[in-house]
């Protein structure tokens, strides 16, 4: 009543206290009723003058520093005018310093270690803070003072204020000292009584801790794992940083990466929960990096297809920085080859600034690009050459090698090799210097070499260098393996020729016996020692190179046939092949080696063993191998077939296979075939690989064996019977492998289609599996990789199981559970889920919460107009088709969001949005057109009503406005009225515009 009295007087505050007698009180104590009506009054007065204010704080200041403070704090929950609340802040702040009052008088006075009102709090504190720095007294020294609990609040709560960041640092550095000899557990159970802030603390402590005691370690990772797999990485990343605790780090990294395998988390939800994209601190990033190419490889994911789905800058830098992790060769390599692919329509200038950003490295896969380049425009030539001269005369060299080592590019390599040459002459390079940088005295591979040694060559003659004076200071091999190849080269008998005499002459007081001979140097083949272990690709290479390959090898099968063993001789055949000598050479080796094995009355198992036939090996290499195998059986007239069933299922039916392709083994086959067939009369069903027709043959997975799923699947749908061969396989998947292996075959089964069936049986054990292991709806969204299928048939057969599944476990709950598992997920995968669900019988409950969901959510945006209304538009996936644009179901979620902005009509938010997004795509005007023309078919066949033929008419009219006015069709313009509706009938009627443009 009180309250409503002072309103109803008029009265101001310093009258409406005195009229309440207030400042007749001489207690504190008396302050009740009459003074909280006039604190109320107060904190509604607005017209209140300062010298209103400093009456009023005089009344206040008659109770001491206890009255000024009773005020403040009862201004402040009232919420009362902040001029007032910082003049009495002011005055209580100056009575304390004009008595020196210290900090810790301050704090009880304040009672901060009491207070519970949050706002309140935090005001008071502020201007305890304030004080203490003003007065430039130890704030520290009264919070290390009073309970670890107290100080924490403190401390979390000075956060909050500005310019504590220094003193806060400091004393979180003084608690964290004070716990050096605490158990984990027990700082644990103190830290719980912080904010989350205080998981910065706990690094802090993590981080100085010496104890390597395994409950110590258990107790870290515990507690850091309390916010889940982002507490656990946010504490390897502190440590990380820290250079501390390697065995904390060991055990986080364990404990994320199980964590991750339990949830089946995919490639790309570990690659964003990382932040590999995003990192700076290059120490943190590898290691990381190196984390989630492990976790990528033990669970045998796709990481190529995460690396593919970003940006080229990201992923070169990832490319790059793979290559410092052990055993990622392949992958490196792999995903290179990806990328230097999606350059082939990029001109090298683009490819150049992509590659740019990232390290020397690069220049591989610069190689690889022009490898593979098909541009022989002169800018194209131009750019390559001055990008690959940006590493100066190695890197166009080494350019040069490379397209040499590809057979690629013939017009690139003649433009380096002019650069090159023309780089040398303009700094006058000696003939010496140009012959150590082309290193040839060091090359290898004899086509790279040759080239070479024809540019240094073409380079003495232009520049008129002295090639004899080079030639003549290399050792005697050298020099003559260089003259001999100079005779490649055109033009240069002359100088072989003086070079020759030269050599000749420098032999004049050497004797014979010392002398290396030149009859022909490709006829030179170092034959083996008998101890010694050869080089079998280089004496094949010798022999391919020879002048007269069968006179070279002869001698050399002669040397090896007199070896005990038959292995080197086998090795020899197997380099021969390789290196595809003459057949006369082959047929030479072969019958040495039946010989041999003839004259040791070798059994035909033993030949199959030292031939390697039950080990893989290139298939033709390995028929090569079969085929001499079969030879020497029919001529020492030995049993295959014994051979053959005496081995296991897998080879014998593979060598069945084979034998197909070598001639006169029919029989030998036919007959292998029924031993087989008969040898499994007492086998289960489920346990045979039947084989009636070879298109039957399905090689059964060992236990620990990773099967080429696209290939078992091949082999159902080719079967004569798929369903009689697929349940085998899969009763036996279902045994021996996890539910990641079962999904990866129905992928590929439903991929190869084959039959409904089948696909039933499979989705039938993989539930049956799920529900027997209570694995959660979420477990197998995840699984599934709902959140990143892109081929939209096998989606929806996933996503259809995945439908059934939840329904079967939870029930009545089936639309709740859907919900909240899909609402964990980004937007985009939200609205690919819901454009899916659609499709599938009994969803229409979950569809619509997850609409009602996503339309909140969109309704949040915040923004300029225009970009937030085009962002949802593409968001919704309404930017493919503008014909269609009405039919889309989306488009109802887009119309929900834009009620929004009312009360601006839907209509106009979504032409604004349409507008925006499609005058980018230059194409509208043909395309609006065309469906003004032809608008009455296009609605006859799609089923339009009139208002949607209407409504369609009208947003192309809008959006053809305004494409009018900002592109093009100027000259259209000049011949056309001002109205601009008869002027659009207009275009449309005449086909001669239509077709123009």
């Amino acid at each position: 009543m009180l309250y409503y009295v002072l309103r109803a007087s008029r009265k101001n505050a310093v009258e409406a206290y005195k009229f309440l007698r207030l400042d007749k009180e001489k207690s504190i104590r008396l302050l009740n009723a009459r003074y909280n009506a006039w604190i109320r009054f107060l904190a509604k007065e607005s017209n209140t003058s300062p010298e209103t204010i400093s009456e009023i704080i005089k009344f206040s200041g008659r109770h001491g520093d206890k009255g000024l403070l009773k005020m403040l704090e009862a201004l402040v929950m009232a919420n009362a005018r902040k001029d007032i609340q910082n003049e009495l802040k002011s005055a209580l702040m100056a009575s304390w310093q004009s008595k020196g009052m210290p900090a810790l008088n301050a704090f009880k006075l304040l009672k901060l270690d009491q207070q519970t009102n949050h706002k309140l709090y935090i005001k008071l504190l502020t201007m305890w803070a304030e004080y203490v720095k003003n007065a430039k007294l130890d704030m520290e020294a009264v919070i290390a003072g009073i309970d670890d609990k107290t100080s924490l609040k403190i401390i979390d709560d000075l956060k909050e204020i500005k310019s504590t960041e220094e003193v806060v640092k400091s004393l979180e550095d003084s608690l964290v000292k004070s716990w050096a000899n605490t158990k984990p557990e027990d700082v644990v159970t103190t830290l719980l009584h912080g904010s989350n802030s205080n998981f910065d603390m706990w690094l802090k402590y993590v981080a100085r801790s010496t104890d390597t005691s395994p409950a110590t370690k258990s107790a870290i990772i515990k507690f850091s794992g309390r916010h889940g797999d982002k507490g656990l990485l946010k504490m390897l990343e502190a440590l990380i940083m820290a250079n501390a605790r390697e065995d904390i780090q060991g055990g986080l990294k364990s404990a994320l990466m199980a964590s991750w395998q339990s949830k089946y988390m995919s490639a790309r939800h570990v690659f964003k929960l990382l932040k590999l994209d995003q990192q700076a601190d290059h120490k943190v990033y590898i290691k990381l990096l190196t984390m989630w190419a492990e976790y990528v490889k033990n669970a045998k994911l796709d990481m190529e297809a995460v690396i593919a789905g970003i940006d080229d800058k990201t992923s070169l830098k990832i490319i790059d920085d793979l290559k410092e992790i052990k055993s990622t060769e392949e992958v490196v390599k792999s995903l290179e080859d990806s990328l230097v692919k999606s350059w082939a329509n990029t001109k090298p200038e683009d490819v150049v600034t992509t590659l740019l950003h990232g390290s020397n490295s690069n220049f591989d896969m610069w190689l690889k690009y022009v490898a593979r380049s098909t541009d022989t425009s002169p800018a194209t030539k131009s750019a390559i050459i001055k990008f690959s001269g940006r590493h100066g005369d190695k890197g166009l060299l080494k350019m040069l090698e490379a397209l040499v080592m590809a057979n690629a590019r013939e017009d690139i390599q003649n433009e380096l090799k002019s650069a090159l040459m023309a780089s040398w002459k303009s700094r006058k390079k000696s003939a010496r210097h140009v012959f150590k940088l082309l290193k040839l005295d060091q090359q290898d591979d004899h086509k790279v070499y040759i080239k070479l040694l024809t540019m240094w060559a073409e380079y003495m003659k232009s520049a008129k260098l002295d090639m004899k004076a080079v030639i003549a200071g290399i050792d005697d091999n050298t020099s003559l393996k260089i003259i001999d190849d100079l005779k490649e080269i055109k033009g240069f008998e002359e100088v072989v020729k003086s070079l020759q005499d030269s050599r000749v002459k420098s032999w004049a007081d050497t004797k014979p016996e010392d002398v290396v001979t030149m009859p022909q140097p490709e006829d030179v083949v170092t034959m083996p020692q008998p101890d010694s272990k050869p080089n079998f690709d280089t004496l094949a290479k010798d022999v391919v190179e020879a002048s007269d390959p069968l006179q070279v090898a002869k001698p050399l099968i002669a040397k090896f046939s007199e070896r005990p063993n038959d292995e080197d001789i086998v090795e020899l055949f197997d380099a021969f092949a390789k290196a595809q000598v003459g057949e006369d050479i082959q047929n030479e080796l072969k019958s040495a080696l039946m010989a041999s094995w003839q004259s040791k009355g070798m059994p035909a198992l033993n030949a199959f063993i030292l031939l390697k036939l039950n080990q893989k090996s290139d298939h033709k290499l390995y028929i090569k191998r079969l085929t001499l195998w079969a030879e020497y059986m029919k001529n020492a007239k030995l049993d295959m077939k014994a051979v053959i069933a005496g081995i296991d299922d897998n080879t014998s039916l593979k060598i069945i296979e084979d034998l197909k392709e070598i001639k006169s083994t029919e029989e030998v086959v036919k007959s292998s075939k029924d031993s087989r067939v008969k040898s499994w009369a007492d086998t289960k069903p489920e346990d045979v690989v039947t084989m009636p027709q070879p298109e039957d043959v399905v090689t059964m997975p060992q236990p620990d064996s990773k099967p080429n799923f696209d290939t078992l699947a091949k082999d159902v749908v080719e079967a004569s019977d798929p369903l009689q061969v697929a349940k085998p396989l899969i009763a036996k998947f279902s045994k021996i492998t996890n539910d990641a292996g079962l999904v990866e075959m129905f992928n590929a089964f439903a991929k190869a289609q084959v039959g409904e069936d089948i696909q039933n049986e499979l989705k039938s054990a993989l539930m049956t599996s799920w529900q027997s292991k209570k694995i959660s709806a979420l477990d197998v969204f995840i699984l599934l990789k709902l959140d990143q299928q892109t081929d939209h048939k096998l989606y929806d057969k996933l996503l259809t199981m995945w439908v059934q599944y939840v329904k079967k476990i939870t029930g009545g709950y089936s639309d709740i559970n859907m919900g909240v598992v899909i609402n964990n997920f980004d937007l985009d995968v939200r609205v690919t889920i819901l454009g899916h669900l659609r499709h599938i019988t009994g969803t229409a409950v979950v569809v619509e919460n997850l609409e009602k969901t996503l339309v909140a959510q969109l309704q949040k945006r915040k923004g300029a107009f225009k970009e937030v209304v085009s962002q949802v538009f593409k968001d919704l996936n309404l930017d493919k088709d503008l014909n269609n644009l009405l039919h889309e179901p989306n488009l109802m979620l887009f119309n929900s969001f834009a009620e929004k902005f009312k009360p601006t009509p839907t209509k106009e938010v979504l032409i604004t949005a349409a507008r925006n997004v499609f005058l980018d795509k230059e194409v509208l005007l043909g395309e609006m057109l065309e469906f003004e023309w032809r608008k009455k078919d296009i609605a006859t066949a799609s089923g339009w009503r009139k208002k949607d033929i209407a409504m369609a008419s009208e947003l192309r009219l809008e959006l053809f406005r305004q494409w009018y006015q900002t592109k093009r069709g100027l000259q259209l313009l000049d011949s056309m009225s001002q109205d601009l509706r008869s002027d659009y009938e207009g275009v449309i009627a005449d086909p001669a515009i239509f077709n123009k443009h």
